[in-house]
């Protein structure tokens, strides 16, 4: 590794950029260890001038470029998963738990029945259901009802804190020349198209030349750490896999199932990173306008895949005054002359 006391030009254009994130508010607390394991034995097999980063996707924005292998494996070994949605008084599961927040009567029956023993109609009235010592009325389905809505808005929330930090991610690798590749590490998160917009992460990662390549943690079905397992864990797992879907396909990428400490997920990433094509076109003046216009590359022939950004978006040209310059190259990771 080079000396701490000063920074080099020499061979900072050399080798390509991976940053590991862990999103750990969306992994189990204490979980994650083996697909960790995994991640640093793929930052060990990656070239010597490949220089890579390691992240936690919490607030903490700042990432550290690195050929440390060692520096990068202690760090990988500090992180686990520190996720968990807070549990109550009844068996929710968090897909449930959304559809009874949007306000689905026939989910909040459906749960109703099950943790409460009775039939949502042989309650007169669910929004006077609290009052119980006044009334009698069971408290029951405004109680499952309650603790669905602090489901979703916990769920929601975690969402948030991991894509703003993924965006500031990308943003701090925008101004570094080439292609950048950000392996993210998570258990699924719950990312709602109606709530969600990702257009603005998908511009991002376009403009920062960003992949998003992400590893599925599996979550055992029976796990001797759950007090009790979701009623409706596959529709749960569903609805987790699709936001980390959403996120990984507005950034070019792929997601994979990562099972333990297997390496093939990771081995298929750095083969596919070995290399890559650069196709360019020329814009036209209709072209620059700013706006998304779609694209797509195809194969000739054969059934080879194509990773390809479905979208691009040019801007008019505009001169970039000195002090923009300056100020860019002070905020930029990397040394540059």
């Amino acid at each position: 590794p080079p000396a701490a006391h000063f920074s080099s030009n020499a061979g900072a254009g050399d080798g390509r950029i991976v940053v590991i994130a862990v999103d750990e508010t969306h992994i189990r607390r204490l979980e994650g260890r083996r697909a960790l394991d995994a991640a640093s034995r793929f930052i060990d097999v990656l070239p010597a001038s490949d220089r890579v980063g390691v992240i936690a996707l919490t607030t903490d924005t700042s990432v550290t470029l690195t050929r440390d292998r060692a520096a990068l494996g202690r760090r990988l070994a500090s992180m686990l998963g520190r996720g968990d949605l807070s549990s109550g008084q009844f068996n929710l599961g968090i897909s449930e738990a959304l559809e009874i927040a949007e306000g689905s009567r026939a989910r909040l029956a459906d749960a109703v029945l099950r943790e409460c023993g009775r039939s949502l109609t042989e309650y007169v009235s669910t929004a006077r259901a609290a009052d119980d010592a006044a009334s009698g009325r069971d408290s029951c389905p405004e109680q499952v009802e309650q603790q669905s809505r602090g489901l979703a808005q916990q769920a929601h929330a975690q969402a948030r804190t991991s894509l703003a930090a993924l965006e500031a991610l990308i943003e701090r690798l925008k101004d570094l020349p080439g292609p950048k590749t950000i392996v993210l590490l998570s258990e699924g998160m719950i990312v709602d198209p109606r709530r969600v917009d990702l257009s603005r992460l998908a511009a991002a990662a376009q403009a920062a030349r960003v992949t998003i390549y992400s590893l599925l943690l599996e979550i055992a079905l029976f796990d001797a750490t759950q007090e009790r397992v979701s009623p409706v864990a596959d529709r749960d797992r569903q609805v987790r896999e699709d936001g980390v879907d959403r996120v990984t396909g507005a950034a070019r990428g792929a997601v994979s199932r990562q099972n333990g400490s297997d390496g093939a997920p990771l081995a298929r990433i750095a083969r596919e990173l070995s290399g890559h094509y650069l196709l360019a076109f020329e814009a036209t003046e209709g072209d620059r306008d700013a706006r998304a216009h779609r694209i797509r590359a195809t194969m000739a022939r054969g059934r080879q895949l194509v990773r390809a950004r479905t979208h691009f978006s040019v801007a008019p040209t505009k001169p970039q005054a000195r002090g923009a310059q300056l100020s860019a190259l002070l905020r930029a990771v990397s040394p540059a002359t």
